[in-house]
């Protein structure tokens, strides 16, 4: 729980906020780009193609 409660909290949008959806999608796309670039970086190299 201490690591938890030590991490910054990054606000996105407010309920109120009319564009609170488009906001909180736009957060979600930036976390999953930035999670797929990060385990790109820890990819050894080999891709999977669709060939067979």
């Amino acid at each position: 729980m201490d690591r938890i409660n030590q991490r910054p909290r990054r606000i996105v949008a407010s309920p109120n906020d009319p564009d609170f959806d488009e906001k909180v999608q736009a957060a979600i796309r930036q976390k999953l780009e930035a999670a797929r670039s990060s385990s790109q970086q820890a990819n050894t190299g080999f891709e999977p193609t669709d060939q067979e």
